[in-house]
């Protein structure tokens, strides 16, 4: 019974480390995005245009979305 129980501990703990690892990797894509967001929002910056901040929430929604789904746009 005790065997089974760590067992179960070991399994639970691998399945989060795998998580972890996951949302790790998810982060790591996601800060060039939200430093060059940023950037842009910065009101003294008039560097990039529309476009360019379209493409940038673009890839943001893309880094953002679950599998490779599309994140619903809001209204």
């Amino acid at each position: 019974m005790a065997g089974d129980i760590v067992k179960i501990q070991a399994e639970h703990w691998s399945a989060t480390q795998l998580k972890l690892k996951a949302l790790n990797e998810k982060m790591a894509a996601l800060e060039p995005l939200i430093l060059e967001a940023v950037e842009q929002l910065d009101p003294h910056s008039c560097s990039y245009d529309a476009g360019q901040r379209q493409a940038l929430a673009q890839r943001l929604k893309e880094a953002l979305s679950k599998d490779g789904e599309a994140v619903p746009q809001s209204k």
